[in-house]
C-alpha cells in the first residue's frame, strides 16, 4: 500500500515540488543539477573541431569517441549525488522517521527517490545520446538510459549508506573526487612527457 500510494499523481507532484524547492534553496545542489546537462551540450558543440584538432596535433581521428562515454556518465554521478545528499538532509532533519507514520512510509519514500533519480538520469541520457551519437540504433538509447540510470541510483544509495550526515557526505564526495582525479592526473603527466611528434608512431605500434 505504501509503495503504491507514493505514485498517486497528486502526492507525486507534491514530492517533486518539495524536492525542487530544496534544490533551489541550495546553490550547490542547483549547480550540480545544471552541470549535469552541460558536458553533453558542450561536447556536441565542439565535437567536430575537437576531432580536427586531435587529428592535426596527434594524428588521432575521432578522438571525441573517447570523450563521449565520460560526458554520458557525468549526469549519473551528479544526479545520484544530489539525491544522496537530499537523503542525508532528510535523515538529519528527522523527516524519514516522521514519514513512517504517513501513507507514503519509508519504503514509498525510498521508492520515489530511486524512481525519480533513474527517470531523470535516463531522460538526460537519451537527450545526450541524441546529441552525441545521432546515428546510434534505437535499442542503444534504451540500453544506455537503463545502465546509466542504474548507476545514478547506485550513487544515490551508496552516499547515505557510507556517510552518517551531510558533513560526512561532503567529505566522502571530496575523497571520491580525489580518487577519480588520480588516473586523469597520471594520464595527463604521461601525455606531457611524450613529445607530440612521437605520439602517432606510438599509437601505430
Amino acid at each position: 500500500m505504501n509503495l503504491i500510494s507514493v505514485f498517486v499523481p497528486r502526492r507525486l507532484g507534491r514530492l517533486l515540488a518539495a524536492d525542487a524547492m530544496s534544490i533551489g534553496r541550495d546553490p550547490m545542489l542547483l549547480f550540480a543539477v545544471g552541470l549535469s546537462i552541460v558536458p553533453s551540450v558542450a561536447l556536441a558543440l565542439v565535437q567536430v573541431r575537437l576531432d580536427e584538432a586531435a587529428a592535426n596535433a596527434f594524428g588521432i581521428t575521432t578522438i571525441s569517441r573517447f570523450v563521449v562515454p565520460v560526458a554520458l556518465m557525468i549526469p549519473a554521478m551528479l544526479i545520484g549525488w544530489v539525491t544522496g545528499f537530499l537523503l542525508l538532509e532528510d535523515r538529519d532533519e528527522g523527516l524519514i522517521s516522521a514519514l513512517s507514520v504517513t501513507p507514503v512510509g519509508k519504503v514509498g519514500y525510498l521508492a520515489y527517490r530511486v524512481a525519480a533519480t533513474a527517470l531523470i538520469t535516463a531522460a538526460i541520457t537519451v537527450m545526450a545520446t541524441l546529441l552525441l551519437l545521432p546515428q546510434a540504433p534505437w535499442f542503444q538509447y534504451g540500453l544506455l538510459a537503463l545502465l546509466i540510470g542504474c548507476e545514478a541510483v547506485l550513487v544515490a544509495v551508496v552516499l547515505p549508506a557510507v556517510a552518517r550526515n551531510k558533513v560526512e557526505g561532503l567529505a566522502v564526495t571530496k575523497l571520491a573526487n580525489i580518487a577519480g582525479a588520480v588516473p586523469f592526473a597520471g594520464h595527463s603527466c604521461n601525455a606531457v612527457a611524450v613529445p607530440c611528434r612521437d605520439r602517432p608512431q606510438l599509437l601505430d605500434r
